[in-house]
């Protein structure tokens, strides 16, 4: 459990990096893999889209989420490439500080996800080039992910179920979406 923002002093912060390296680790390789993957199924998929007003939101889309990847990642990166035990206690705090900016781009990259895979749903059955059950469910996954981004600005019981819906949704969605366009070629 991370120490909380604000409260936390640079010994606390240093702990828990010291008790979490693995996991740092861990994430800053998948933030890293994650990013060249995202940059290869936005020009895969602004490919597939054509030329139109849904390529450009396609774009938009994975414009949006490498580049929340590209700052959560670098967030992460700064405790796996440095040693904190020699770094100045100002310099401690602030980092970790700014580290929970990872966390809140993380619940707006939801938007980002709902734009990339509504604007491809929406061009792939216009093309058919996927099932139309995967496009709508594109569709619908889309439209519920950019609703729950209003409980950002407005906590609510509605907001807090439509967000993992389209945070997992997304999840789920990608291997689908791969393997039915693999079994159509």
């Amino acid at each position: 459990m991370s120490p909380d923002v604000g409260a936390a002093d640079a010994a606390a912060v240093r702990a828990w990096v010291s008790e979490s390296a693995a996991t740092l680790r861990l994430n800053a390789f998948a933030g890293v893999l994650a990013l060249v993957a995202l940059i290869v199924l936005t020009g895969a998929l602004s490919r597939l889209a054509g030329a139109s007003a849904l390529r450009e939101a396609v774009l938009l889309g994975g414009g949006l989420l490498v580049a929340i990847n590209a700052v959560v990642t670098r967030h992460t990166l700064l405790w796996v490439l440095s040693d904190v035990t020699a770094l100045d206690d100002a310099v401690v705090s602030t980092w970790y500080s700014l580290s929970w900016l990872g966390q809140m781009l993380g619940e707006l990259s939801v938007a980002a996800q709902s734009v990339l895979m509504g604007a491809f749903s929406i061009a792939a059955l216009r093309a058919k080039v996927i099932g139309r059950w995967l496009g709508w469910l594109g569709i619908v996954l889309a439209a519920t992910g950019l609703v729950s981004v209003g409980g950002l600005l407005a906590p609510s019981p509605f907001f807090d179920t439509a967000w993992p819906a389209g945070l997992y949704g997304w999840t789920l969605w990608l291997p689908v979406a791969g393997v039915a366009l693999g079994l159509r070629r």
